[in-house]
């Protein structure tokens, strides 16, 4: 994807990767050639960034696992920035052990291991999921539950998956995209495709923002992660969507392409605010 900036894994290329669970379908992105060469078996595992669920929407969509570890859980040296305060260095594949096995090697500190002992099931996400995504994920969640002999818990959530939450997100992203690229993106603005030159004036002018709302939101995110660390604390899992449903397909409108990234946005915002792991786990087989 072109500077990173796609959900949907279709900002760029001449030909967006294919995906060969899916083939008349798109990967999800921007991490989207790392899943395809992952999910066509053409290497055994990638690496990619996730600040806004750039690893974690492609392997939902090509039916992978996929690793968003905690914030700075893995070094980001040599990574080119979108957003620095979210930005994650993440893991694809196939087998959840090649993930475990990767993560133990690119890690630089332990990491302390808690069992699983509560699922939350957060109702305010599973009102954005489709019917077929929703009994999907709910039958999975109860294998787990029988099988490790776990709870479960429905929770509200509404709070942490609002529309405004989002909105946050972007702020702060936004900000730090152009701390970044603003002086390239000025130079280079005619050579970007047109949804991503639009998303980058937006940022140009969240990046003249006043001290006093630059620092608004930082509080905001604070109170905001504080609130979901309370909620999700060791031992216990939140399980909900990554992608309201199968990914858009190759052909899909402008609108229906737009609508897929603001869900699937407010479905992956909050672990990006949180700083919290998430992986993704296939429900197809």
């Amino acid at each position: 994807d072109q500077l990173a900036g796609s959900l949907v894994g279709n900002i760029g290329e001449d030909e967006a990767p294919i995906n060969t669970l899916y083939t008349d379908r798109f990967t999800g992105g921007s991490s989207s050639g790392s899943a395809s060469a992952v999910a066509s078996g053409l290497v055994d595992f990638a690496i990619g960034t996730d600040t806004a669920g750039s690893v974690r929407v492609p392997a939902a969509a090509c039916g992978l696992y996929g690793l968003r570890p905690s914030y700075d859980a893995l070094s980001k040296e040599g990574v080119l920035p979108w957003a620095d305060a979210f930005d994650a260095v993440g893991i694809l594949s196939k087998e959840l052990g090649l993930v475990s096995a990767v993560f133990d090697v690119l890690s630089e500190k332990g990491v302390e291991q808690t069992p699983i002992t509560k699922i939350f099931l957060p109702k305010a996400a599973f009102e954005l999921a489709s019917p077929e995504a929703t009994e999907a994920i709910i039958a999975a969640t109860h294998e787990i539950v029988e099988k490790q002999g776990v709870s479960v818990e429905e929770i509200d959530f509404t709070d942490c998956i609002d529309q405004s939450i989002a909105d946050l997100f972007s702020r702060i992203a936004s900000r730090d995209n152009w701390k970044a690229h603003g002086e390239w993106i000025t130079e280079n603005n005619e050579y970007l495709a047109p949804d991503l030159r639009t998303r980058m004036e937006v940022a140009k002018q969240f990046a003249t923002d006043s001290q006093d709302k630059v620092e608004a939101d930082y509080l905001e995110r604070k109170n905001l992660a504080e609130k979901i660390k309370k909620i999700v604390t060791p031992g216990t899992a939140l399980v909900m969507p990554v992608i309201y449903d199968l990914p858009p397909l190759r052909n899909a409108s402008p609108d229906d392409l737009f609508n897929y990234r603001k869900i699937a946005l407010r479905l992956n915002a909050v672990r990006g605010v949180s700083g919290l792991p998430e992986l993704v786990v296939p429900t197809i087989s």
